[in-house]
């Protein structure tokens, strides 16, 4: 997946994918004639993007999202299926509870809503949509998929019947799903980042100093409450730990450098020996670099920068590492959470319990009020290189 893709993909606003029921009594008529409704199927497009679906379809007519919801007339759903899994039908429309996200539309009924997902319209008549496959249950295999569109007007007749339009016009297409791999990123912009972009509702929540006994009670945390973190690692603590960083890559997080032992103004050695070891033990190149202490220079940054790194500081520290109590850690945090805030914790380095203890508190009050949390990388819109396995 492309984490520039991801930023030009504008997240949906006041949209949601959700099921598209025909009114009772209303039967659906073929687009025999293929008639110029706003919804007339003109091309689409179904492919793997990374750890992504990426749908790229196009009408004959202009049409708004907004227009398009559970029991209306106008509809458009991907059909999905595949054996063992079962089928899905996922719609483009709106969502009364939480606009902005995705529902899967199990059979018979409407299934849990889901984030992650972006849209995009190029132009009036055409749409873009990225679905993560670990929110649909998706892993490697054939996938069959369709397209299918309904709608209402003068060309469908004068009998309450609506149009309909689908590609492949019967029968399904299949993709063949890979399992994606996380190799690298590349950074771009400014060398030196304290925060991201206040334009979407995005925090990246990152720890240091690790990795450390306490990194796996914080990724079963994140895991449970659907949360991505970054975890800034010392060099000189990964031996033996190649199958906890790659577990926490094929969970979703990001790896950075943290140097190789936490020295103030570590030498440039340091980073280029972290990132080395990263790659070496997880096939992963970083391109995210936090100074010790947040003790940075003008050589720091640019050393860092010779290595494909950015520097990443934060602008929101709860001082987890003085120990102040869990219910103090989790207040600062909800208390100073901004749109595009990076927030510093730590998963080593001392006594983590109170962090630990306020780790749920903070991610679900920080998903209470709609944020997304998004690893350092897609908070600024570095782009990740995936490869197949």
């Amino acid at each position: 997946m492309s984490r520039a893709d991801l930023r030009r993909l504008a997240p949906l606003l006041g949209a949601a994918l959700a099921l598209s029921v025909a009114p009772a009594g209303a039967e659906a008529r073929t687009d025999a004639d293929d008639a110029a409704g706003p919804l007339d199927l003109t091309h689409a497009e179904l492919l793997q993007s990374g750890p992504d679906l990426l749908l790229r379809a196009g009408t004959t007519g202009r049409w708004s999202v907004t227009n398009l919801a559970p029991g209306s007339s106008r509809s458009l759903c991907l059909e999905l299926e595949r054996a063992g899994w079962g089928s899905r039908r996922v719609c483009l429309g709106r969502s009364d509870s939480r606009p902005g996200y995705v529902v899967v539309v199990e059979r018979g009924g409407v299934g849990r809503v889901l984030a992650g997902v972006r849209l995009a319209r190029p132009s009036p008549t055409s749409v873009r949509v990225r679905v993560p496959l670990r929110a649909l249950g998706l892993r490697a295999g054939a996938l069959g998929w369709r397209l299918r569109s309904s709608w209402s007007g003068p060309e469908c007749g004068s009998d309450g019947r609506l149009c309909a339009d689908s590609i492949p016009n019967s029968g399904s297409e299949l993709l063949r799903l890979r399992t994606p791999r996380l190799v690298g990123c590349v950074r771009r912009g400014p060398a030196y980042r304290l925060r991201g972009s206040r334009r979407y509702r995005r925090i990246a929540l990152t720890f240091d100093d690790g990795p450390a006994p306490y990194t796996h009670a914080i990724l079963r945390i994140l895991r449970r409450h659907r949360a991505d973190g970054t975890f800034f690692q010392l060099g000189n603590q990964l031996g033996g730990r190649g199958p906890l960083l790659r577990r926490m890559l094929r969970e979703g997080h990001e790896l950075a450098n943290h140097s190789w032992n936490h020295a103030a103004g570590p030498a440039a050695w340091q980073l280029r020996a972290t990132s080395a070891r990263l790659r070496r033990l997880t096939g992963f190149k970083p391109c995210l670099f936090r100074a010790p202490y947040g003790a940075i220079s003008s050589g720091l940054v640019a050393a860092a920068r010779r290595f494909g790194m950015s520097t990443i500081q934060w602008n929101l520290d709860p001082r987890d590492w003085a120990t102040p109590g869990a219910g103090a850690i989790a207040a600062r945090v909800l208390r100073g959470a901004r749109p595009g805030s990076i927030v510093v914790m730590h998963d080593g380095g001392g006594p983590r319990g109170q962090t630990l203890a306020a780790l749920p508190r903070i991610i679900r009050g920080l998903q209470a009020r709609r944020y997304q949390l998004v690893t350092v990388s897609e908070l600024l819109g570095f782009r990740s290189v995936w490869q197949p396995r």
